[in-house]
């Protein structure tokens, strides 16, 4: 079973995008632009560490954008961001998520941000099937220029 590849994964790049982003008013936040996001993950119950590529178009009114909003619902799983700060380039957030008949997982992370990107290192403790499982993911977006 590979859980990686759950719609968690994609929730926790989603919603790193969008925490770092969140208030564009100041000039150090991220600005909008393609972002190349790589997520390593690690696990002492997992066989070996890996690490994932995406492309992320950033555009400004996901800058304004509460995660509330638009983390509802998303691929197929339900999410509530319980906190997410940005302040003087840190940023900290909690998600709880579920995914219907496989789970349910909190997702805490501590970061910081810049105009052209965020570092973010977040752990996963999930429970699905009577196994728990903590799974770690270091974050790094990085502004390649205008999507």
């Amino acid at each position: 079973m590979n859980m990686l590849r759950t719609p968690t994964f994609a929730i926790v790049t989603a919603v790193i995008t969008l925490v770092a982003g969140a208030n564009a008013a100041a000039e150090d936040y991220p600005q909008p632009g393609l972002y190349n996001v790589v997520a390593n993950v690690s696990s002492d119950q997992l066989p070996m560490a890996s690490s994932h590529d995406s492309q992320q178009c950033i555009k400004d009114d996901q800058f304004r954008t509460d995660p509330k909003a638009w983390m509802q619902e998303q691929g197929g799983q339900s999410c509530e961001v319980l906190e997410y700060t940005l302040s003087g380039g840190s940023i900290n957030m909690q998600l709880e998520c579920t995914v219907p008949g496989r789970g349910a997982s909190t997702i805490t992370g501590t970061g910081t941000y810049h105009s052209n990107g965020w570092q973010m290192k977040n752990t996963m403790r999930m429970s699905s099937g009577g196994i728990n499982m903590e799974i770690n993911t270091e974050v790094t977006g990085t502004r390649q220029g205008a999507c």
